[in-house]
């Protein structure tokens, strides 16, 4: 039987030990969740080779490809016509999303004051019927796909562009850098359209251009991970709770 200081000392050798189990268990649960969650923000599908709307092909980058596959899965299961990949709103997309990274500017219009639709005219696309953009952007696993899909669908003015029955046309844009603070940002932008008939009748004055453009208080809401943050304070509060337990023992 262990007596006096020598039970005192072995005690004191047991706390000390469980509390250092404790320390390396909690390092072990941030280095867990520091993996799961860049697993998660890595997890995108590969991108590929999307159908263009003359009849070709172009490539999309995994982000590109995945928000395209979700566009045409809703629109089908919402009994609309699915929209094939114009290159020029690709191109004006594309651009707009480096913009913004580029100049940490969140808008629909650009940094010099441009607005959505004289950027898709100046790209090219100026003989439509109808457009409109969605843009959104992530950092860390909210940067995917399909978070920021589900943010648009909860919009009702994102919505109504992701399921207006008149577009045909879909030009999608990411670009990933540092924006809003955060250094791993992916902007997306996407714009929708159709054409006006090759042969339009002369004097039809209710064939003016629609132009619908998401209202922006509802897209600039940050879309950001913090797992950084919650992570330093798992292992800050252990280890304070570690230094208390250690100073009421007289170590």
């Amino acid at each position: 039987m262990l007596t006096g200081a020598r039970a005192s000392a072995v005690y004191r050798m047991y706390v000390l030990t469980a509390a250092l189990l404790l320390a390396t268990a909690a390092l072990l649960l941030v280095s867990f969740v520091g993996t799961e969650n860049t697993a998660s923000a890595q997890s995108a599908p590969s991108g590929g080779s999307a159908p263009t709307c003359d009849g070709g092909s172009i490539n999309l980058n995994a982000y590109e490809m995945r928000t395209y596959e979700l566009h045409n899965e809703t629109r089908e299961s919402n009994n609309l016509a699915t929209l094939c990949v114009s290159e020029v709103l690709t191109q004006a997309a594309r651009s707009h999303s480096q913009e913004m990274i580029d100049q940490d500017h969140y808008s629909h219009n650009s940094h010099n004051g441009e607005s959505f639709s004289a950027r898709l005219e100046r790209f090219g696309y100026d003989s439509y019927k109808e457009i409109g953009e969605n843009i959104a952007w992530g950092s860390g696993s909210l940067a995917s796909p399909e978070n920021i899909f589900k943010g648009w669908m909860e919009s009702s003015n994102h919505r109504d562009n992701i399921l207006g029955p008149g577009y045909r046309e879909i030009g999608i844009g990411t670009a990933t850098g540092a924006c809003e603070g955060y250094s791993d940002c992916t902007m997306y932008t996407v714009d929708f359209g159709v054409l006006q008939s090759p042969a339009p009748k002369a004097g039809n004055n209710n064939d003016s251009p629609l132009v619908t453009e998401a209202a922006q208080e509802e897209a600039e809401t940050p879309r950001s991970t913090n797992s950084l943050q919650d992570r330093n304070g798992i292992v800050h509060n252990v280890y304070q709770y570690i230094l208390r337990l250690l100073q009421s023992l007289g170590f």
